[in-house]
């Protein structure tokens, strides 16, 4: 918690920038835990658990590490906006996939493609290595 604390004085919009997509992927793969998918539920998990050992180590493997997390932002924020232009041509009946696609949800396919670039370009708090 400590090392959270002072990356946050450091760099405060990245810190919690971050440690929000990470809690709200592992929220979402709790989620579909629960509805018995078990795929979202380890993506989440591996997203948040890479985060907080980013922010504990400050070495070479937690930089890669949030590059590659970053790379999983933007790729679900591209594929979220694809398969919502690809159902804008194709019909689709089920209520549950439509109701993915809101304009809240279109909001934050683009942040997390957003984030996903600010994240990959800066990762200030692990410059120097313990």
């Amino acid at each position: 918690m400590e090392a959270i604390k002072k990356n946050y004085k450091t760099n405060p919009i990245y810190t919690v920038s971050m440690l929000v997509f990470g809690v709200g992927f592992f929220v979402r793969g709790v989620d579909y835990l629960i509805l018995g998918s078990v795929a979202p539920f380890i993506i989440g998990t591996f997203m948040l658990s890479g985060i907080y050992y980013a922010f504990l180590k400050k070495n070479k493997s937690s930089r890669r590490l949030m590059k590659i997390i970053a790379v999983m932002l933007i790729f679900w924020g591209v594929v979220r906006l694809g398969l919502e232009l690809l159902f804008s041509f194709v019909p689709v009946t089920e209520a549950h996939i439509m109701s993915q696609f809101t304009w809240t949800n279109k909001c934050l396919s683009i942040s997390a493609i957003l984030f996903g670039i600010y994240f990959f370009k800066n990762q200030k708090f692990n410059q120097t290595p313990e």
